[in-house]
């Protein structure tokens, strides 16, 4: 058995709605550091490329910014773009 699979077996036998808010928290604390820690492997500057939600397309530019969980993007078409750091690649 995977630990996701472990884990769900785990939530499954949660009867208490305080202790699955509980548990939702904890999850939503350790995505918000996860955010936090992907944001500083950039720097300004840096080239990368996402996928916009808007249109389909991939979008290549240039770190302007490096914010907490997000990052400043400026595209190769000069479009400003503030996206998720999770979303982004470096190329």
């Amino acid at each position: 058995m995977t630990d996701m699979n472990k884990l769900a077996s785990l939530i499954s036998t949660i009867d208490s709605i305080d202790d699955l808010r509980m548990v939702n928290e904890w999850v939503r604390a350790k995505a918000s550091h996860l955010q936090r820690v992907s944001a500083y492997s950039f720097y300004k500057g840096m080239r990368v490329s996402f996928k916009s939600n808007k249109t389909g397309c991939t979008i290549n530019g240039r770190v302007d910014r490096v914010n907490q969980k997000t990052l400043s993007i400026i595209a190769e078409d000069g479009t400003n773009w503030k996206v998720s750091a999770s979303l982004v690649k470096s190329i």
